[in-house]
């Protein structure tokens, strides 16, 4: 086996998917059920050529998945509208993927490819020998390959086995998040993305009469949907998530990568998620590409992925923290932090 990937998110499928098409064998292992809830994902029209690359942009356009053609934000001012622009062909519009449909189209398109998909298949420890990292063992049995590729998220599931560094970048942070149904026309057009006392709101239209919410509040007082989707249905019980700006050191190293947010994570205003899990997830595979097809150096590829990796996060670290100026600023002295960056 040449490569393993642990995790069936867009990370995952994206490193499956653009090593198989290089030719190479790959399993990749999914612990979680594939019709658990997740929330609904903004996707940017630039994501559009990596789709195109990956060979599912037919499915997705095809999806039925709502359009926008920007969002509107409300931070330190007026609300506004921020379009996405536009060319000969029209405006560029963006997609709400409802995350378990997009996670299907990705997996269903690596299994086409001939990776072979392992659900409801625990990953519990990697296997090393002489320090080089040669698989892991799972709930079927122990799984060896030539690379492994950790795309199972925040856990951080084989950074916390090597004991690789886990630099944080700012002040604890959680974001609560939920999904209602029901008839909202005021967020059907567009995203909407606003500053609140200490911290941020965003709603979007995912689905037909489908709304999904986000917020991260710095003091958590908040669990509930905000008031304009209190009467509406709930679809799944209030969910949260650890968004501390973190990144691990380094992100590649002898037979193994991390990609998505088991590289790096920043909270969801970034509005880079489902790019840099994509994107980590092809450049991983070109780099394991080039080390199993082209014979490069593998000191030198593992080291080009991690600095081009890292300076992409420290960039979108310190943009976020002049963002978050505006928030810690209007909180009481007791419950001010300087963020890192």
């Amino acid at each position: 086996m040449d490569v393993l990937v642990v995790g069936g998110g867009p990370a995952g499928a994206a490193t499956a998917i653009a090593c198989a098409q290089a030719g190479l064998s790959v399993t990749l292992v999914e612990r979680g059920p594939a019709t658990s809830y997740r929330p609904g994902e903004s996707l940017h029209p630039g994501i559009e050529p990596l789709l195109e690359r990956l060979g599912v942009i037919a499915a997705v356009t095809s999806a039925g998945f709502p359009r926008h053609a920007g969002h509107w934000v409300q931070w330190d001012g007026p609300r506004q509208f921020q379009a996405f622009g536009g060319d000969a062909q029209g405006a560029w519009r963006g997609f709400h993927a409802w995350r378990v449909e997009f996670e299907h189209i990705l997996l269903d398109h690596a299994s086409r490819l001939g990776v072979s998909i392992r659900r409801h298949c625990q990953a519990d420890r990697v296997m090393s020998e002489s320090g080089r990292i040669i698989g892991a063992l799972t709930g079927d049995g122990p799984i060896r390959a030539r690379w492994v590729v950790d795309a199972a998220g925040g856990r951080h599931w084989l950074a916390r086995q090597r004991n690789l560094a886990v630099a944080r970048h700012s002040r604890p942070l959680a974001v609560t998040y939920g999904c209602v149904e029901g008839d909202s026309p005021d967020i059907d057009a567009a995203p909407f993305l606003r500053r609140m006392e200490g911290g941020w709101l965003w709603t979007a239209c995912v689905r037909p009469n489908t709304y999904a919410w986000v917020r991260l509040d710095l003091e958590h007082r908040y669990t509930a949907p905000p008031p304009e989707l209190q009467t509406l249905r709930p679809l799944c019980p209030v969910g949260g998530a650890n968004v501390t700006w973190r990144v691990v050191a380094p992100l590649a190293g002898p037979g193994w990568f991390l990609v998505g947010d088991a590289a790096s994570v920043l909270d969801p205003v970034a509005s880079h998620g489902m790019l840099k899990a994509l994107m980590t997830g092809m450049q991983a595979a070109y780099h394991i590409v080039r080390i199993l097809r082209a014979g490069a150096p593998e000191s030198l590829e593992t080291t080009s992925y991690t600095t081009w990796a890292t300076r992409w996060f420290r960039h979108d670290a310190a943009v976020l923290a002049e963002l978050y100026g505006t928030i810690y600023s209007a909180l009481r002295s007791d419950h001010t932090g300087a963020v890192k960056s």
